[in-house]
């Protein structure tokens, strides 16, 4: 039995034509940390009138459920790690979290394996150049 061989013109089992190019890598990171940003912006919004308005929040069974210091601290926690999740998600498509990001590789931790004084100093400066 002989392979056989396929004519020039005819088409290959193959998709045709090459394959489509995929998205630049920085324009899906872009999009990915925007949309990220957004959403913990739109979370940091919530979080934070439900802690204003907590009444309304904890609905009418509010004895049925966890005391107000409980439902506070956990909605401050979302709160905060909104904010700051924001901020980081941001810093990844933006010139000063570049910049941040490469200050902060030259950190070096102390043989206990915390910052030194010193060195957080050095860090905050650094950021601030």
């Amino acid at each position: 039995m002989t392979p056989s061989r396929r004519s020039p013109g005819s088409p290959s089992r193959r998709s045709p034509g090459p394959p489509p190019a995929p998205a630049p890598p920085r324009r899906r990171l872009a999009f990915w940390a925007y949309a990220a940003f957004g959403w913990l912006v739109a979370s940091f919004v919530w979080h934070l009138w439900m802690g204003v308005d907590y009444r309304h929040a904890r609905g009418d069974g509010a004895a049925d459920h966890a005391p107000l210091w409980v439902f506070l601290a956990y909605d401050a926690l979302i709160v905060v790690m909104s904010a700051v999740g924001a901020v980081l998600a941001l810093a990844t498509v933006r010139p000063w979290g570049r910049s941040a990001a490469l200050c902060s590789r030259r950190l070096r931790l102390s043989r206990r394996g915390h910052f030194s004084p010193l060195r957080l100093r050095r860090a905050v400066v650094c950021r601030v150049r």
